[in-house]
């Protein structure tokens, strides 16, 4: 590890450590801590989305310089060893396989969970007195929350497979920001996900 001014000779100082805090890999960095400080505060708010802000971190693969070029150099020269081999192509598939399958599992466990809906123009709604139809579609007016008409106020983000995927990708990525929603079953589907994220998408 190094120091900001090790790193570049014009961080140094007061002026240089002002000049590091607002450089794109300090806000990358900020953006992909302040989601937990976010759910932290606001305990009894539902802000699932503010877990992919932690994606940002990617970003940082992006630095051309020192060891980053040496690590791309190798990632070309194994591209390059394995394009005739279709290993790449199989992995793709496995991986887009685990993730559907999944998806599908979360949907079948999740979908008649009524804390799996989530409804933004009223945050403080009683979800159990929600409904919701075989279709997944949410209906809250029983619980005082009613539309503009335009929209629905509430929605179930385990309403289809595709709706699913997004919180799936966020689990076998290491993220969990639902488990204390889940049901029973939901969170055994949570347990086995996690033994794919390891398997097939960490150790490789």
């Amino acid at each position: 590890f190094a120091s900001a001014h090790e790193v570049d000779p014009g961080y140094a100082g007061l002026l240089g450590r002002l000049r590091f805090l607002i450089s794109f890999y300090s806000i990358i960095d900020l953006a992909s801590i302040v989601p937990w400080y976010i759910d932290l505060a606001l305990v009894d708010q539902q802000l699932p989305a503010t877990q992919a802000l932690r994606m940002f971190r990617l970003s940082r693969l992006f630095r051309l310089e020192g060891k980053y070029v040496e690590s791309f150099s190798l990632m070309d020269d194994l591209a390059d060893e394995l394009k005739g081999s279709g290993v790449l192509s199989i992995a793709a598939f496995v991986g887009v396989t685990i993730w559907v399958v999944c998806s599908a599992f979360y949907y079948l466990a999740e979908r008649h969970n009524p804390q799996m809906i989530y409804c933004p123009t009223c945050p403080d709604v009683d979800v159990d007195a929600c409904t919701i139809d075989e279709w997944g579609l949410v209906d809250c007016s029983g619980a005082g929350c009613v539309g503009n008409g335009t929209s629905a106020p509430c929605f179930h983000m385990f309403s289809s497979i595709p709706s699913a995927s997004f919180f799936t990708l966020l689990n076998l990525f290491g993220e969990f920001p639902l488990v204390t929603e889940h049901s029973d079953v939901g969170k055994a589907i949570a347990t086995i996900v996690s033994l794919f994220a390891v398997a097939f998408f960490a150790i490789p």
